[in-house]
C-alpha cells in the first residue's frame, strides 16, 4: 500500500493517537479552496471537537511580531475524523483516502495485537528509547499549545492596549481643541492671572500678545476655539504659560501698567 498521507502521533485528551496533518488531507483530496477557512467548515460539519477528534498546534510568526499577523496552526486529526471528513467531500478521491486510513488502522491494530519482543539486550534498549521519545514529544506537544495560547493572550491584550491606547490620544486631541484639555488653555482660564493683574478689560489683549511671542519663541502651536462670549479665542500650551509666569516672576516691569502691587516679589 502506497503511501497516500503520513500518519504521525499527537497528544490528543492526554494521550499520545495516531493522527495526520489537515494541511496533508486537504492536499490529498484535491481542495481548490484556501486551508484555514476549509478546516473550519470541516470542524463544524463534522462536529469534530478539540481534544477530542483534533488538537490545534500553533506556530508563532518569525520574530516573535505582536500581533497574529504570520500565525499559522497546524491541526492534527485522529484517524476517525479523517476518515469522516474524507467521506463528507464525496468524490472518489474522498473514498480512496478513507480506505486508505482503515488499512493503516487494520495494520496498526495486527502489530499491536502481536507485538514483536525484543530478542537482544540492543532491541531492549531500542524500544524503551522509543517510549521516552514519545513522551517527550507528547510533553513538548502539550507545552506548544500552552505557549501559543499565552502568545495569543498576549497579541490580543497589546491589540487592545494600542486600541485603547489611539482612543485615549484621539480624546486628549479632541480635548485640547476645545480648549478643555491639559495641554492647551486659554488666557481667560490661567488660574493665576489674577494673582498677578488687576482684572480689567484691557489687560487680556496685553497679555495674549506675550503669549503670542512667546509661543513663537518656543515653537508651540496656538489653537483656536469657539467661545460663547468672545467667538474665537486663542488657547496656548502650557509650557508656554508656565514660561510667562516665570518671566513676570522675574521681571515686575513686564506689563507693569496692568500688575497688583501686592504681586512683587
Amino acid at each position: 500500500m502506497s503511501e497516500i498521507i503520513k500518519i504521525g502521533s499527537a497528544n490528543i485528551g492526554g494521550e499520545g493517537i495516531s493522527t495526520i496533518n489537515a494541511r496533508d488531507l486537504h492536499e490529498a483530496l484535491g481542495v481548490n479552496k484556501d486551508f484555514s477557512d476549509w478546516i473550519k467548515v470541516q470542524i463544524t460539519r463534522a462536529r469534530l471537537l478539540d481534544g477530542r477528534d483534533y488538537t490545534a498546534i500553533g506556530i508563532p510568526p518569525k520574530g516573535g511580531a505582536v500581533g497574529n499577523r504570520g500565525f499559522r496552526v497546524e491541526y492534527h486529526l485522529t484517524l476517525d475524523a479523517g476518515k469522516h471528513v474524507a467521506m463528507m467531500s464525496g468524490t472518489d478521491k474522498g473514498f480512496e483516502v478513507r480506505d486508505y486510513f482503515i488499512e493503516c488502522e487494520r495494520k496498526a491494530k495486527a502489530v499491536t495485537s502481536s507485538p514483536a519482543l525484543p530478542t537482544t539486550f540492543a532491541e531492549s534498549l531500542r524500544m524503551l528509547a522509543n517510549e521516552v521519545e514519545m513522551k517527550d514529544l507528547a510533553i513538548k506537544q502539550r507545552d506548544e499549545a500552552v505557549r501559543t495560547k499565552a502568545y495569543i493572550s498576549d497579541a490580543k491584550t497589546a491589540t487592545a492596549m494600542a486600541t485603547a491606547s489611539v482612543a485615549v490620544r484621539k480624546q486628549k486631541q479632541l480635548e485640547n481643541e476645545l480648549g478643555r484639555g491639559r495641554d492647551f488653555k486659554c488666557a481667560k482660564s490661567i488660574s493665576w492671572v489674577r494673582d498677578y493683574f488687576i482684572v480689567s478689560k484691557g489687560m487680556w489683549g496685553p497679555i495674549g500678545k506675550r503669549l503670542v511671542l512667546l509661543s513663537i519663541e518656543l515653537g508651540y502651536a496656538i489653537h483656536r476655539i469657539e467661545d460663547s462670549a468672545y467667538g474665537q479665542v486663542n488657547t496656548y500650551h502650557v509650557e508656554v504659560i508656565d514660561m510667562f509666569r516665570k518671566r513676570l516672576d522675574a521681571d515686575w516691569n513686564m506689563l507693569g501698567k496692568y500688575r497688583r502691587l501686592d504681586s512683587a516679589a
